[in-house]
């Protein structure tokens, strides 16, 4: 019966998988036909690539855990007794920690590789906005001439620095945090203990994350109230005065 069981939580943990990723795929297309040629598809093969190696290590994972409930069976079963069956035991131990620490060391690994992919592909991102808005601004300031609003595009400007300042902010936080939780799991404290551990990191996290997104909110607020006094201003001049 035991047996029955583990073989039917694998199988539906294959299935898991399977299905998730035919539900990326079919998401991935549905993108890929509204966006045309705009469609990412660098980070789309990326992502994929991801999703495979995430399965082959869940895969092992399954495999491993197979052979190790055989290898302790088949321990059980050759009949050893006192300390000839604790040393075989304590090898048999030894080997699955090893084998565990191992593949959770690639999992964090790859998770890290994504992480590093979308860090560095937001700052791409970013950069090549900010050049596309820089080139509007030399089209218009070409076609508008001494019509053109310095003033607007500098502040403008301004507005870009900063909202780049907080996403790097964004950026660097996330790193940081997930650092931490990696750090805290490495520490192996007693269940309480991290518990209590865990419980003040999420509190930093979700205060350090509330007091960033106040600071958008601010700048989000500051843009608003500029666009809409300007147009108040470009609607009745004498405001200006």
């Amino acid at each position: 019966l035991e047996e029955q069981d583990r073989a039917y939580w694998t199988q539906k943990q294959r299935e898991d998988l399977d299905r998730n990723e035919q539900e990326w795929e079919a998401e991935q297309q549905r993108r890929r036909a509204e966006e045309g040629e705009h469609f990412d598809e660098a980070a789309y093969q990326f992502e994929r690539g991801q999703m495979a190696r995430r399965r082959e290590l869940e895969e092992r994972r399954t495999r491993q855990e197979e052979e190790i409930r055989q290898a302790y069976r088949e321990l059980d079963e050759r009949g050893l007794s006192g300390p000839e069956y604790d040393q075989a035991r304590q090898e048999l131990e030894r080997r699955e920690q090893e084998q565990r620490e191992g593949l959770e060391a690639e999992f964090r690994a790859l998770e890290e590789a994504g992480r590093e992919y979308w860090s560095q592909k937001q700052r791409e991102d970013l950069d090549r906005n900010e050049q596309d808005w820089e080139a509007e601004q030399q089209r218009r300031r070409s076609d508008e001439g001494e019509h053109f609003d310095e003033a607007a595009a500098e502040f403008e400007r301004g507005q870009i620095a900063r909202r780049r300042e907080l996403e790097e902010r964004r950026i660097r936080l996330d790193e940081e945090i997930h650092q931490a939780y990696r750090e805290l799991d490495d520490k192996r404290l007693p269940r309480a203990e991290h518990e209590q551990a865990r419980q003040e990191l999420e509190r930093r996290e979700h205060e350090q994350r509330e007091a960033l997104e106040a600071e958008f909110r601010a700048l989000e607020e500051q843009d608003r109230a500029y666009w809409t006094q300007k147009q108040r201003e470009d609607l009745d001049p004498s405001e200006q005065e």
